[in-house]
C-alpha cells in the first residue's frame, strides 16, 4: 500500500543537507533564470519532449536510432534526480518532494542533462522503511517513462532498466561514502529498492569488499552501443554474452591451430 506522507514541519535535515551537497550529482539550489536551458520537470510528462530530447540525443550519439536517444536521455535525466532523492534517504531517511513541479532540469542541445535543481529541497517525510523510498521514486519516474514509452520505439521494460540502473548507481555513491554502520541498512535498501521497479529484475545489486563497493550488473541494455565509436557499457548483460563469444572465438582458433600442426 502507497504510504502517505505527512507534512515535514522542520524541513530538510542538516545531514540530508550535507548529503545532497557532497552528492557526485550536478545539482544547484536554485535554476539560474538567465540560462534558457532550465525547464520545469513537468515538461517531461509529455511524449513530445521525450521525442525531442531523444533525437538530439541519438545525433548526439551519431546513430539514426531513435531508441537509443530516447532511453539514453531518461535515463541520463534519472541519474541525476534518483541520485539526489537516493543520497538524502541514505543519510538518514529523508524523502525529498518528487512532485514534477518542485524540480528543474538543464537540458542541452544534445538532450543531455547537465544539472537538476530542487529549490528549496522540499521534503515530505522522514522514513526508514525502503518501501517509501520506493513510492518516491516510483511516483516522480513513472510518469516520465509512460512518456518517454508513449513517443515510442521503446519499450517500458527498457525504460524502467535505465531508471533502475540510475538508482543502483546512486546507492553505490552513498553506500562507498556511508559508514560502516550504514552500509548494511543501504544495501538492504537497494536491493528492495531495485527489485521493486518491475516484476522481473532490471539490476543486480552486488557487494564487494575489498576495497568494500556496491556495484550492480543490469538486465537491460540502454542501446548506447549502437552510437557510432561507442561500446557496451561496464554493467551491461551484453557483456558477458560478448566476453563469451571472444572465449569461443579463442577456442576455436586454438582448436584450428592444433588441428593444423597435426597434420
Amino acid at each position: 500500500m502507497p504510504h502517505t506522507f505527512a507534512p515535514f514541519g522542520d524541513g530538510i535535515s542538516t545531514r540530508a543537507e550535507w548529503a545532497i551537497a557532497a552528492s557526485p550529482v550536478p545539482h544547484r539550489p536554485q535554476p539560474d533564470p538567465g540560462d534558457p536551458g532550465w525547464r520545469s520537470v513537468t515538461e517531461l510528462g509529455s511524449s513530445v519532449a521525450w521525442r525531442e530530447i531523444g533525437r538530439r540525443y541519438s545525433h548526439s550519439l551519431g546513430t539514426p536510432h531513435a531508441a537509443p536517444g530516447r532511453l539514453c536521455s531518461l535515463q541520463h535525466y534519472a541519474g541525476r534526480a534518483l541520485g539526489l532523492m537516493v543520497a538524502a534517504w541514505c543519510a538518514d531517511g529523508t524523502l525529498l518532494h518528487p512532485g514534477h513541479d518542485r524540480w528543474w532540469v538543464l537540458i542541452d542541445q544534445t538532450g543531455a542533462t547537465l544539472e537538476v535543481s530542487l529549490p528549496d529541497a522540499p521534503v515530505v517525510g522522514r522514513e526508514n522503511d525502503p518501501s517509501a523510498l520506493v513510492d518516491n521514486i516510483r511516483g516522480h519516474v513513472d510518469p516520465l517513462v509512460d512518456a518517454c514509452v508513449e513517443a515510442g520505439n521503446v519499450t517500458r521494460r527498457a525504460a524502467l532498466g535505465g531508471a533502475a540502473a540510475s538508482c543502483a548507481g546512486a546507492f553505490g555513491s552513498a553506500y562507498r561514502t556511508a559508514s560502516v554502520q550504514r552500509r548494511r541498512t543501504i544495501e538492504t535498501a537497494a536491493v528492495i529498492v531495485s527489485d521493486a521497479f518491475a516484476d522481473r529484475p532490471l539490476v543486480t545489486m552486488i557487494r564487494r569488499d575489498d576495497p568494500p563497493a556496491l556495484v550492480h550488473a543490469r538486465h537491460t541494455c540502454c542501446l548506447i552501443r549502437l552510437g557510432s565509436q561507442k561500446s557496451e557499457c561496464d554493467s551491461c548483460p551484453r557483456v558477458f554474452e560478448k566476453q563469451k563469444r571472444t572465449r569461443q572465438r579463442v577456442r576455436h582458433e586454438h582448436g584450428r591451430a592444433v588441428t593444423e600442426r597435426a597434420r
